[in-house]
């Protein structure tokens, strides 16, 4: 079949594949370090079968879409979000399953970034006499997965910074108090933005002042979430929530190299992590360290000396802000960048697929974060 004739059918093909990257959205919260794929079979443009990637460890889209014993799919097409794999690891070869199957024709909505993929299982599946197709709806795939994409490229993390605020940006009245500024309905949202990540940071000044639990607190959601404090000087008592929860997630105390003292080696007798990091490029070397940890995407919330470090260094991927219908006021009221800042004609920052969207009183702003 020419490729002329397959770019007529593009509209079709495309509906195909926005159904298989809808299907990948429901292992958002387990399948991490391994990106989220789905698949649909179609044959005389009709499914006949879908999977997706449930959970790290378990059988990919593939497998799933291609396990019923009494569907017969020889000449049928195969739509699969992510290129499949090739290698046996904890799974078997999804390419040789599709080879095995009699799969006719393989839509691919984007390559593999992983060195060892990348294009390889396409070769070998033409050379298996099936035709394939790649690019469909490939930066769809790419943004679905692009906190993998990030750690396959470059090896670190994907930072998304979370933070809400009033009417006129104060992250919390002047006594540093901040519960709770955004509306039941965004803090429902925001924990399913922490199941959806590896890990939660927060600064110094958060943890004393709130002392959050940071766990998930969602109905039907079985997950732990790593909980990373960053404490420089060492300075945080060992009697905060975070340190005296084990069974809530696991904690890393993050400090810098030569201020352990007998409060962080108690805190690690509770069960605590101590993570320490050389002054000299902490905010960097703490991410790489992160990212060894196999933490991939990492949800920020706050404070703001904490992100403005975070963003200098160039470290925030992502925004959600969640905007609520109050005002505080107040010249010593945190924002959520504080220290020096920017000049305004540094340009250095620039905000990209910018969108908003209304939950419950408040309004949410996501941005993709772009660095000159």
């Amino acid at each position: 079949m020419s490729e002329k004739y397959v770019k007529s059918e593009m509209v079709l093909h495309e509906s195909f594949m926005k159904k298989a990257l809808d299907l990948a959205l429901n292992g958002k919260y387990y399948t991490s370090p391994n990106p989220m794929v789905g698949c649909i079979v179609v044959k005389d443009k009709k499914i006949i079968s879908q999977g997706y990637h449930r959970a790290y460890g378990e059988p990919h889209a593939e497998a799933n879409a291609l396990k019923p014993k009494y569907i017969d799919f020889s000449g049928a097409d195969l739509y699969v979000t992510l290129e499949p794999c090739l290698h046996y690891g904890k799974t078997p070869s999804c390419t040789s399953k599709i080879i095995s199957s009699g799969i006719k024709r393989v839509f691919i909505a984007t390559l593999d970034p992983n060195p060892k993929m990348n294009g390889k299982s396409v070769e070998i599946l033409k050379y298996a006499g099936i035709e394939v197709y790649t690019g469909i709806l490939e930066k769809e795939a790419r943004f679905i997965n692009r906190h993998f994409f990030k750690a396959m490229e470059k090896s670190m993390p994907w930072l998304i910074y979370k933070c809400a605020m009033t009417l006129d940006g104060k992250t919390a009245d002047h006594n540093f108090k901040s519960k709770y500024i955004s509306s039941v309905k965004s803090r429902k949202y925001v924990h399913e933005l922490r199941a959806e990540c590896d890990a939660i940071i927060v600064g110094y000044r958060t943890a004393i002042f709130d002392d959050p639990l940071l766990n998930i607190r969602l109905k039907g959601v079985q997950k732990k979430v790593n909980r990373v404090i960053i404490d420089p000087k060492a300075a945080l008592p060992k009697d905060l929530m975070v340190f005296n929860t084990p069974n809530e997630g696991h904690t890393i105390l993050v400090i810098q190299k030569g201020f352990r003292n007998k409060v962080t080696d108690q805190i690690e007798s509770q069960g605590v992590e101590v993570l320490e990091v050389e002054e000299k490029n902490f905010y960097v070397d703490l991410m790489k360290e992160l990212f060894k940890k196999n933490l991939i995407k990492i949800l920020l919330e706050g404070g703001g000396s904490l992100a403005c470090h975070m963003l200098k260094n160039r470290l925030i991927d992502e925004l959600n802000f969640f905007i609520a219908p109050k005002i505080l006021g107040g010249k010593n009221s945190p924002t959520p960048f504080s220290g020096a800042g920017f000049e305004i004609d540094q340009n250095t920052v620039v905000l990209d697929s910018l969108k908003t969207k209304k939950i419950g009183t408040d309004i949410l702003i996501t941005s993709l974060v772009k660095y000159n």
